[in-house]
């Protein structure tokens, strides 16, 4: 599932298009946010922008006065130098009796009365003597320009998601999110009592929102439902307002309690944050994948570097002006967000990723070196050489830090492979076909080499379709659910026939230029591709073949570095086959395409021999893929005449029973088989038919072994089904030299892909939603999986599973 972007033909947004909550959100924070922007714009012009340096307890009775409860970390030298201690009585602010108030109040009166150039004057009591001093301020650890640039960020950034996207419930949470953050950095006005009071009441109202809002837009960042009480959770985090509102004024818990609970509560927020964003990950297909991981490289961009100043400060508390720097890549959350959902592939975030790990790895080693390693060594060379000991660490602690860059371009490969292992093994697929392309002798070694080379990069199913005479078929080809023919006649042939680029197949449904003219067919057939790419190769200048590479094993989209690359082979393919001529590209691909040719099933040829019309179109079928699991491994200990008859066998005892069911056999794929229910004719209670089909065929395989029964390295065999019902394209698709009668589309694509997730679920049969709920009566045994993430599919599918 991925977060929509799709945009209103109308008005890009109005408030009427929120949701309750969220509009109320907006009412209140929008104009809080602007008066606060304002506001704050004008203190900071006047030079009073500032924190409490201390916080004030209650008078202990009417005729008692307020006392000094502590001092704000970081402000004791401040205070210090003002002679201010914790204990002493505050008696006064100016002309102001400060006499049984409480602290609150007298923090309030003591803050509001700065002025222009002017500090207020404070009458304190230390044990029993008066005196009046200066009231000390604990000046910003920040330019005054600082907060309003992260503020403006948030809200700026905000309000473009929420034009980009305006029905997404994502955006709608968003917007919200990120104007409370904005609000948050906006807490500093002074001057007057009204202004202080509003300070505390725009800080609370931030708090109370930032944390819950951001945690809700991050549960509703794919736009995926959730359960409203799993929406409300978030809001327990509301507890940071009244926290954060205490650290500066002590009220209404203890200051001291509040200024170490308030850091915490922020640490918690991250890591729940960091917990929904790994949630989000495991349901998202490949799209929301990467804008996932937009985000959270933002968030690492943002505070990796302060969580490290942080520790070093701690260290070193000297060189506190590098926790104020380190604050400048906050505006990057926003940003990220903003990238994420308006252009998640504006640049290659893998290698982005793999970068930042790269320099993050680098970059512990440097500083652990420069902190442990070379002050020893600069001593020893300091006595050795003769040379000032700052001088000699100065130039080792240079001297390791050029290492970096060297040291990375060695690191991020290794990165690469680790974490985008399918980016590399496209890399090194390209690289190899093009150092052995020039040694092929003919076209069909050319086309399976380029089958062999990028068909290692993990893609599945994968496919090359060979033209003859005017008709693609497939020549070459691994995996289920592919195609067998493609019609490039009309619309379809001429997109095909001016590209000479890789064509992603998401891309060619949404683009209107591209997706306009497409037949029901066509449209069927790249429905059943997914989210694979077609590669045009061309041969004495016409398009010679395609080269089809499903989704990626890790559900990861093809990157635009990685199209480029394929773009590259597919062109180097095409410089190959410009050796051959056009009559020997052309019988080249007549015998490849023989060597795949699939038979006319026995029930579609008895349609044809009655005379029966094979009517063409739109209708609802149910889908049944099965597979011998672990074929390759079975096949590898036996002599091939054992492998044929295990085959056979298999391929007999599925027949029978798919037949006896009512079901029709469309193609046979070595050791796969794909079944239509409710096609060419139509079949009452399809779906238990195909449920019942597949726990019989089931039940039979685990009493087949594989080789001659008295082999002694007999074993028993384990297919994996996937079923699916819905809609799909029945009919003819033009072969060289005849009409293929099959299924495409959607359901097509669906059943071959809860086939393969079989493996991965350790279950026999893998059925979607709809088959289960119209099989209800066949589905004994069978776990709900609910929403599950499938490659190639753009949302979660419902799944049921009957394990092995």
């Amino acid at each position: 599932m991925a977060f929509s972007t799709t945009r209103r033909a109308a008005s890009p947004w109005s408030l009427s298009a929120l949701r309750p909550l969220d509009r109320w959100l907006v009412i209140l924070l929008v104009p809080v946010w602007l008066a606060s922007f304002i506001l704050h714009a004008h203190v900071a012009a006047n030079g009073l922008l500032s924190a409490s340096a201390f916080f004030v307890a209650d008078a202990s009775g009417p005729s008692a006065f307020p006392t000094i409860s502590s001092i704000m970390p970081g402000s004791e030298a401040v205070v210090d130098s003002a002679g201010l201690q914790v204990g002493d009585e505050l008696l006064k602010v100016g002309d102001i009796d400060l006499q049984g108030q409480t602290g609150l109040k007298a923090g309030m009166t003591a803050f509001s009365q700065r002025r222009v150039g002017r500090a207020p004057t404070l009458e304190i009591r230390h044990d029993g003597v008066a005196r009046t001093i200066t009231m000390p301020v604990a000046e910003l650890p920040v330019p005054w320009w600082w907060p309003m640039l992260f503020s403006l960020s948030f809200a700026v950034v905000g309000y473009l998601i929420i034009l980009r996207a305006p029905k997404s419930p994502a955006a709608q949470s968003i917007f919200p999110a990120f104007m409370a953050w904005a609000l948050s950095w906006l807490p500093y006005p002074a001057e007057s009592m009204w202004k202080v009071a509003a300070t505390l009441l725009t800080f609370g109202i931030s708090m109370l929102f930032a944390g819950p809002l951001l945690l809700r837009a991050a549960m509703l960042l794919l736009d995926a439902p959730r359960r409203r009480w799993v929406l409300n959770l978030p809001w327990v985090f509301a507890v940071m307002a009244p926290m954060a509102v205490s650290a500066f004024v002590g009220f209404p818990f203890p200051a001291e309690i509040a200024t170490r609970m308030h850091p915490l509560l922020q640490v918690a927020v991250y890591v729940a944050l960091l917990g929904i964003l790994a949630d989000n990950y495991r349901r998202a297909n490949s799209v929301g994948r990467r804008q996932v991981r937009w985000v959270m490289l933002g968030f690492y961009f943002a505070l990796a570097p302060a969580a490290v100043v942080t520790a070093f400060v701690a260290a070193f508390p000297d060189a506190f002006i590098l926790y104020t720097v380190s604050g400048l890549g906050l505006p990057l959350i926003p940003v990220s967000f903003l990238i994420a959902i308006v252009k998640y592939n504006l640049f290659d975030v893998n290698r982005l990723i793999s970068a930042a790990a790269s320099y993050s790895v680098l970059s512990i080693v440097v500083l652990g070196g420069v902190f442990f390693l070379i002050p020893q060594l600069a001593e020893m060379s300091a006595q050795s050489m003769q040379i000032n000991p700052l001088v000699a660490q100065s130039l080792l602690s240079m001297g390791l830090a050029m290492t970096g860059i060297p040291l990375h371009r060695r690191l991020q490969p290794a990165m690469d492979r680790v974490f985008f292992p399918e980016r590399h093994a496209i890399e090194k697929g390209v690289q190899t076909l093009t150092a052995e392309l020039p040694a092929c002798n003919t076209p069909e070694d050319v086309l399976t080499l380029g089958g062999r080379q990028l068909s290692a990069a993990g893609a599945e199913p994968f496919a090359i379709f060979g033209s003859v005479d005017g008709t693609f078929t497939t020549v070459y080809a691994t995996g289920r659910g592919i195609p067998l023919a493609l019609d490039t006649s009309a619309h379809f042939g001429e997109v095909l026939q001016r590209r000479n680029r890789a064509l992603e197949i998401a891309e060619w449904l949404r683009t209107p230029e591209l997706a306009d003219g497409l037949t029901a067919a066509d449209r069927a057939t790249l429905d059943a591709m997914g989210d694979g790419v077609l590669l045009p190769v061309r041969g004495q200048g016409a398009l010679a073949a395609l080269i089809f590479l499903g989704p990626k094993a890790s559900g990861d989209i093809y990157t635009s570095q990685e199209l480029t690359l394929l773009t590259a082979a597919a062109q180097q393919i095409s410089s190959e086959l410009q050796r051959f001529a056009s009559a020997e590209l052309l019988e080249q691909s007549r015998t490849m395409q023989r060597t795949m040719r699939r038979y006319v099933p026995g029930a579609i040829a008895k349609q044809i021999d009655s005379g029966a019309d094979l009517e063409e179109g739109q209708r609802e079928v149910t889908v049944l893929f099965v597979d011998i699991r672990g074929y390759t491994s079975i096949a590898e200990g036996m002599a091939p005449a054992d492998i044929f008859a295990t085959v056979n066998r298999h391929t007999a005892r599925v027949s029978d029973i798919v037949q006896e069911h009512g079901g029709t056999i469309v193609e046979f794929n070595g050791d796969g088989m794909m079944t239509v229910f409710g096609a060419p004719i139509a079949l009452a209670a399809k779906e238990a038919a195909a449920v019942r089909t597949a726990r019989q065929i089931v039940e039979a395989n685990r009493a087949t072994t594989a080789g001659d029964a008295g082999a002694p390295a007999a074993a028993a065999i384990q297919v994996g089904v996937g079923i699916a019902t819905g809609e799909a394209y029945v009919g003819n698709v033009k072969s060289v030299d005849r009409y293929i009668w099959t299924a495409l589309g959607n359901t097509t694509n669906l059943a071959a892909r809860l086939q393969a997730l079989s493996r991965d679920l350790q279950a026999a049969i893998v059925i979607d939603d709809v088959t289960a709920r119209r099989a209800v009566g066949e589905i004994g045994g069978f776990v709900a999986r609910g929403p599950t993430v499938i490659r190639g599919r753009s949302d979660p599918v419902s799944v049921h599973t009957l394990s092995t």
